[in-house]
């Protein structure tokens, strides 16, 4: 864990990792991004701290308000799958460093019945619902 949080969720009173870089200027922007590659175990996945590698993505980037200076929280305006909607899909943690779906009980049963089963080595991603994300009013769909 690189830590990546805010000074609110650091352990033992410490200032996060990037914070600290930062704080020293050792990067060259208080910015930091990642890139993910599709396929489970595949090469290719970069961290980058001190700013963007244009190289791995293209249009424009997008920034959202946070809602609090704890978790990497936002207000999302709507989930929906293969459009139908998840009901309660008020707020989201932006997270890489987990794979977890937590929050209130029916919206997550809601969203997972709505994905139905995901094979634990993903092998029936390419198989599985779209799902749209909308933020600020844009929407943001993941395809499987």
């Amino acid at each position: 864990i690189a830590g990546m949080a805010w000074p609110k969720l650091a352990q033992f009173g410490e200032t996060p990792f990037f914070m600290e870089l930062a704080s020293q200027g050792k990067v060259e922007d208080n910015s930091f991004s990642f890139y993910l590659t599709k396929t489970p175990n595949q090469e290719g996945s970069h961290m980058i701290l001190g700013g963007i590698d244009s190289d791995l993505y293209e249009g424009d980037i997008e920034y959202h308000d946070l809602v609090s200076e704890t978790y990497w929280l936002i207000k999302i305006d709507a989930v929906t799958i293969n459009g139908a909607a998840v009901k309660g899909a008020n707020y989201g943690v932006v997270d890489t460093g987990t794979s977890v779906l937590v929050g209130t009980p029916s919206v997550v049963y809601d969203f997972k019945g709505k994905i139905g089963k995901v094979a634990e080595d993903c092998s029936n991603a390419d198989s599985l619902p779209d799902i749209t994300f909308t933020l600020s009013g844009k929407d943001y769909t993941i395809t499987s």
